[in-house]
């Protein structure tokens, strides 16, 4: 398992196969404290609970980011940053649910 260099407070799994040395931790901690019977309703409680923290993180909304968007007049690099974190911001809230 690579370890990606730490950029950030978020945790990553890179489609390159990198992941985040504290993603790898947590599903070991995930599997030690959660029984075989518990199934996969506690594992989407805590997948759920932990994608509401990151979305509750951010300054804005999703709803903020996507006015800002549609507004318009922004420079190239901020709409484009901008049209990332929606994109981050409707996965976290799909899976947050």
């Amino acid at each position: 398992m690579k370890s990606c260099p730490q950029q950030s407070d978020e945790l990553v799994l890179r489609s390159d196969g990198c992941v985040d040395v504290r993603l790898a931790a947590a599903a070991l901690w995930l599997t030690a404290h959660l029984s075989p019977s518990s199934g996969r309703g506690a594992w989407r409680q805590l997948l759920g609970k932990r994608c509401s923290q990151l979305l509750a993180a951010y300054p804005s909304s999703l709803e903020e980011d996507s006015a800002a968007l549609a507004r318009g007049g922004l420079a190239s690099m901020e709409a484009s940053v901008i049209a990332y974190r929606i994109g981050k911001k409707q996965v976290l809230r799909r899976w947050g649910r």
